[in-house]
């Protein structure tokens, strides 16, 4: 079966396209063969066409990770024969690729050596989160108490009102039962839980080059496409959108100071922010799960910290523009950046699906380190609950 609409909450679904079994074509990969292992190939995406087939506004999308050598094929195609005639275009993405079509189409055909597909367009859900203030992030497998804790921090302290979370193929639970548990939890916001069923990518390749310098190769498709299918699917109305994962809390340098207002009052409509690492030291849980709250420590040495996050204004980005984990590419960071901000990375919290990165610090390995002064009053303030929480 090359296409499939998958149901998913919210009443939303997925029009998206694979190669067809047998073709005899996938899609190239970023890394020459010679690097790649059984590992890469079987994070790598070879297969998917598009994520999803939907309208935007006055298009229709049809959108999916870098086409690569898939482009020629689907241009061989009489879908992109009316695509040129309409007065359609492409917009390709370091991590990603979107057709743009004008005009309202109840379904999209593609007929090439690749697949033999017809999609049917999806509606645009911006409605959804229309003014919303949205707390946005890609998760697959986290607990749910670190989901409700993470929600619960950026209601209290940024005045969050909607949660759009793209489950990555979790199989811990279900995304329904995960929307039914936060729409429990937190029934004054908007809560939207979308599958997202796709390959997250192999970990970025490195080596140190001829000239001193490192070399990347990414070849990471997953995030960056469901940041980009949010932003034209579900966000293009929202009044705010604070982009950070479940292992982060941002932190605001002054009482009361809300990262969504910011991001709204700022000149270009995005603030950028870095963050450092929290770690777990010496604390005793006695069996109990882990939490945020039982992290507070940070080592004062380390100057490098965690790469930025970033909140923004999505009707103020323009559509060239690109959505990455770490920054909305386009802008000038020096306009961009916020000192006003910052985010704590738990190292703890984490299923080590990536890699493994957790290890609780004893008081001989974490000779200096500091609570983090700030982070407790605003986890005390939010009403986390944890080790590292004692009466005020």
């Amino acid at each position: 079966m090359v296409f499939g609409a998958e149901a998913m909450t919210t009443d939303v679904e997925l029009s998206f396209i694979r190669v067809a079994e047998g073709c005899g074509v996938v899609r190239d990969a970023p890394l020459p063969a010679k690097y790649r292992d059984k590992a890469y190939d079987s994070r790598y995406d070879f297969e998917t066409i598009f994520y999803d087939v939907y309208r935007s506004g006055n298009h229709t999308v049809l959108q999916g990770p870098p086409l690569f050598n898939f482009r020629k094929h689907v241009e061989a195609t009489d879908f992109y024969a009316g695509l040129v005639r309409r007065g359609g275009f492409l917009i390709e993405r370091p991590a990603g690729a979107e057709y743009w079509l004008k005009g309202d189409m109840a379904e999209v055909r593609i007929d090439s050596a690749l697949a033999a597909a017809t999609a049917r367009v999806q509606p645009d859900l911006s409605h959804l989160l229309q003014n919303r203030r949205v707390l946005f992030t890609l998760s697959r497998n986290n607990d749910v108490q670190w989901i409700l804790d993470w929600v619960q921090f950026h209601v209290r302290m940024h005045g969050a009102d909607a949660v759009l979370l793209y489950d990555n193929a979790s199989t811990s639970y279900g995304s329904r039962d995960l929307e039914a548990e936060l729409s429990r939890a937190f029934p004054e916001l908007t809560v939207c839980v979308v599958d997202w069923p796709f390959k997250f990518g192999p970990r970025v390749w490195r080596r140190r080059a001829a000239d001193g310098g490192e070399e990347r190769i990414s070849s990471k498709f997953c995030q960056a496409g469901a940041l980009q299918h949010a932003r034209f699917r579900f966000l293009r109305k929202a009044r705010s959108v604070l982009n950070c994962d479940v292992d982060e809390l941002v932190l605001a340098s002054e009482a009361g100071g809300s990262v969504f207002r910011a991001a709204e009052r700022s000149l270009l409509g995005v603030v950028h922010f870095r963050g450092r690492w929290i770690h777990e030291v010496g604390v005793e849980r006695g069996g109990r799960a882990l939490r945020h709250a039982d992290s507070v420590h940070y080592d004062p040495s380390d100057t490098v910290g965690c790469p930025q996050k970033w909140a923004a204004v999505p009707w103020r980005c323009p559509r060239a523009m690109t959505w990455s984990a770490h920054r909305v590419k386009g802008l000038d960071n020096r306009l961009t950046r916020s000192r006003r901000f910052t985010y704590g990375h738990f190292s703890e919290i984490t299923t080590n699906w990536k890699y493994g990165r957790t290890g609780r610090k004893t008081a001989a390995n974490s000779s200096g380190y500091e609570a983090d002064k700030v982070l407790i009053g605003a986890m005390r303030a939010a009403g986390l609950r944890g080790a590292c929480l004692p009466p005020a």
